[in-house]
């Protein structure tokens, strides 16, 4: 049987195994389990290091070698979603962003305040002799990951990247060692936006989740598009007065 050609450019990859040696044929064949959809298949050792095997499961027809499998994407639209955008309240947001729900904002705030408004950004009380200048209220949703680059990567990563303010005298701007207290969320931020854990997830053992409950954050998201939403959703619930929403992908 003749198979379509698998587009490394398309295609996702999990760590291959071999599980046993059979007992038919000496040593010379192996079991090998599809990380993909489970199936046992067995498979010649020389094959393997070779040209590789297909997947027996007729709905997979993943390509197994050795030490890796890889089959054609699965497109997003039939990815099971990581977490539904509708049940992301504040107090979700927060948890999910690290966000405080009680610092005030501030020049010396370690932490950003539940709601981050650009418009009490630029107000803020600045030392005498300067004033605060926010650079850009323009927000970046910045995906990223190491699918095609690293065998068994899966997943994607999702953060918000904005430019906080800078005190300003005159057009020069200053942040140093006179400064001590002034200025910890002066520059470019970088917020990781992860999500809850679910069974689905646990139940997953190309993953290694040891030490994870159901619950537990995580940085790492299975469906693109999922991740974006949450992120916008995320973005809706903590920022005020912000610019424009881009999306860079990375991937």
């Amino acid at each position: 049987m003749k198979f379509k050609k698998i587009d490394p450019q398309k295609a996702e990859r999990k760590p291959c195994y071999m599980q046993d040696y059979t007992h038919e044929h000496g040593r010379s064949r192996v079991i090998v389990e599809c990380p993909f959809c489970g199936r046992a298949n067995i498979a010649y050792i020389w094959s393997l290091a070779g040209s590789g095997k297909r997947c027996g499961n007729d709905d997979c027809r993943a390509h197994l070698c050795y030490g890796v499998a890889v089959r054609d994407m699965v497109p997003v639209e039939q990815q099971p979603l990581d977490m539904d955008p509708s049940t992301i309240d504040l107090e979700m947001a927060c948890a999910m962003t690290h966000g405080r729900l009680t610092e005030p904002l501030s020049l010396t705030a370690d932490y950003f305040p539940q709601i981050i408004d650009f418009d009490e950004l630029e107000a803020l009380k600045a030392p005498e002799g300067y004033h605060v200048k926010v650079f850009s209220r323009d927000l970046e949703i910045v995906i990223s990951t190491f699918k095609g680059q690293c065998p068994g990567a899966v997943h994607y990563y999702s953060d918000i990247k904005f430019h906080s303010f800078s005190l300003m005298q005159g057009n020069s701007s200053v942040c140093g060692p006179d400064y001590p207290k002034v200025g910890r969320i002066w520059g470019y931020h970088d917020i990781d936006v992860n999500r809850p854990l679910t069974e689905r997830d646990l139940e997953d053992k190309h993953v290694d989740w040891h030490g994870y409950e159901v619950g537990d954050m995580t940085h790492r998201w299975t469906n693109i598009k999922n991740a974006i939403a949450c992120t916008r959703k995320v973005i809706k619930l903590r920022f005020r007065n912000y610019g424009k929403i881009k999306v860079v992908n990375y991937t």
